[in-house]
């Protein structure tokens, strides 16, 4: 679950940056819930993530404040999210297309 979520957080800054959004804007994380499974490890999550300035009052109003990068917010604690995350095993690959490698 972490890992998608760090996933998640780089793919929607890259995102932004690609999209010539302003400069300083970063993903955090700062809820993710299971909604259900479909079959052995093959869960579906939704997440909340905040993408735009980190100095932004809807961040402060859930406890992130000081945070300089994108991120996860997970137990009141917020974790960096590392440059080489990689994606989880069931993502969408380089053309946004759906992968399941661990299947095969």
């Amino acid at each position: 679950r972490q890992q998608w979520a760090h996933w998640l957080c780089r793919s929607l800054t890259c995102i932004s940056k690609k999209n010539d959004y302003s400069i300083g804007w970063h993903a955090v994380c700062v809820h993710v819930e299971k909604v259900k499974s479909f079959a052995p490890k093959v869960d579906h999550y939704v997440a909340d993530v905040f993408v735009g300035p980190l100095k932004s009052p809807l961040l402060s109003a859930k406890g992130v404040e000081d945070v300089n990068t994108t991120g996860v917010l997970h137990s009141g604690m917020f974790t960096a999210t590392p440059l080489d995350v990689s994606a989880p095993s069931c993502a969408l690959d380089t053309e946004g297309v759906i992968h399941q490698k661990w299947m095969m």
